[in-house]
């Protein structure tokens, strides 16, 4: 007779956990977060300062290849260094 009763409890949790685990649930309607409406694009030309590499104490402005330059200039549709 206790076994009877104690099926008798499990039977309707069982049901109640297999029905939460198997229905659907809803995804819920939220609105996005401000950050996702508002984007910032930053220009690299304005906001970038210019990068100086620092190679045996002298500061070149102009690595390339892992090699420092003092100057370059554009010819022929690419940079030369030197």
């Amino acid at each position: 007779m206790k076994m009877l009763m104690r099926f008798g409890q499990l039977a309707p949790m069982a049901l109640a956990g297999f029905l939460c685990a198997t229905l659907p649930h809803s995804a819920g309607a939220t609105e996005r977060p401000l950050s996702a409406d508002r984007t910032i694009v930053a220009i690299p030309a304005a906001t970038a300062s210019p990068v100086y590499y620092y190679y045996h104490g002298r500061r070149y402005p102009y690595r390339y290849h892992g090699v420092y330059f003092s100057h370059r200039y554009y010819g022929g549709g690419r940079y030369h260094y030197y």
